[in-house]
């Protein structure tokens, strides 16, 4: 059985829509283990990957158009590890899509995406945290999404997410 992340205090970022999406996050790559695990059927899997799929780009476009407005140095260097946490999300899916819910599946899940997951909140969205505080634009960073911001469950209705701008 694999490991699962449990939300913490220690992964808290400090802001708390931030936190709410990261702890969604983690609920994700949760079920999307679960599923894989469990060797769900095909449908119920694709669900979940493209869920996480489209959270991954509400949350990471959202966080860098944020650390574009309020000018934090390192952007870049985030923009890079989003991109890592990409390519690996695309790589998952592809290997999904090649071999099925494999346990070799779920260790790729396991040690490259939540074990990147950990390590970015940890280490390095904390980064973009501390400049926010440094410049007290703490308070001004979250606004509610509009409904076409959202990603959609598979009832075609928006989830309840929150993105950061």
């Amino acid at each position: 059985m694999a490991i699962r992340i449990h939300w913490s205090d220690d992964l808290s970022v400090g802001i708390p829509r931030i936190d709410k999406q990261h702890h969604e996050f983690i609920n994700i790559l949760n079920d999307l283990q679960d599923a894989i695990e469990k060797k769900k059927g095909k449908d119920d899997i694709e669900e979940v990957i493209c869920f996480l799929e489209d959270y991954a780009v509400l949350h990471f476009s959202a966080e860098e158009r944020s650390m574009i407005r309020y000018g934090f140095d390192g952007f870049k260097d985030h923009l890079a590890q989003h991109n890592i946490f990409r390519n690996s999300l695309q790589n998952l899916r592809k290997k999904y899509e090649v071999s099925g819910p494999t346990d070799s599946l779920a260790d790729t899940l396991e040690t490259q995406l939540c074990g990147w997951f950990m390590n970015h909140i940890q280490n390095v969205d904390t980064l973009f945290t501390a400049h926010l505080r440094s410049i007290g634009a703490l308070e001004d960073v979250v606004d509610e999404p509009s409904k076409e911001e959202k990603p959609k469950a598979s009832d075609g209705k928006p989830q309840e997410v929150e993105i950061i701008r």
